[in-house]
């Protein structure tokens, strides 16, 4: 039996490849559509709101995903929120060659992702009092860096997780 992470790395990296040969200036298109057809129309209100209350107390927003670098980056900006940790394409002579640059910002991918962010231009945070909120137990090792983790609309075992530690959850999945 294949575990989550696993199938959702296999996921997104083969999703990647989808793009291999597409130039980044004709990418732009697919993101603009995938953010205005597929994404911004299915937000939940719920986390909406959390955006705008965090951003009301003055908290730094950045979203971490496995989303790819230009869709998260396009997100963000469509949000307002103050940045993104993504998972990075590759390319080659300006066109995406169909692979990513690991690693893949998923479980501990996305621990590792987050580290070097930390290391980096992110090094004045401090996770014991900032929020992370996620949908899927394989986010688990990164909610346990923070102070404030929240399951939304959680898989099962995330909510069982979630239970646990009594950490709010917000939505039934």
């Amino acid at each position: 039996m294949i575990s989550q992470e696993y199938f959702y790395q296999l996921h997104r990296s083969n999703l990647a490849w989808l793009l291999r040969g597409v130039s980044i200036e004709r990418a732009e298109e697919i993101w603009d559509w995938v953010i205005n057809n597929q994404i911004i129309p299915h937000l939940r209100p719920e986390m909406l709101a959390a955006i705008e209350n965090h951003q009301s107390l003055g908290h730094r927003i950045f979203l971490i995903s496995g989303s790819f670098t230009p869709l998260l980056d396009q997100l963000t900006f469509n949000l307002g929120v103050d940045g993104s940790i993504p998972t990075p394409l590759a390319t080659e002579n300006g066109h995406y060659t169909g692979k990513i640059i690991p690693p893949l910002n998923i479980g501990q991918g996305k621990v590792k992702r987050l580290k070097q962010f930390l290391d980096g231009t992110g090094n004045n945070f401090d996770l014991t009092k900032s929020f992370f909120y996620t949908d899927s137990y394989v986010d688990a090792p990164v909610m346990e860096l923070f102070g404030h983790p929240v399951a939304v609309y959680p898989d099962s075992q995330l909510t069982k997780l979630a239970a646990t530690h009594s950490w709010p959850i917000i939505g039934d999945a």
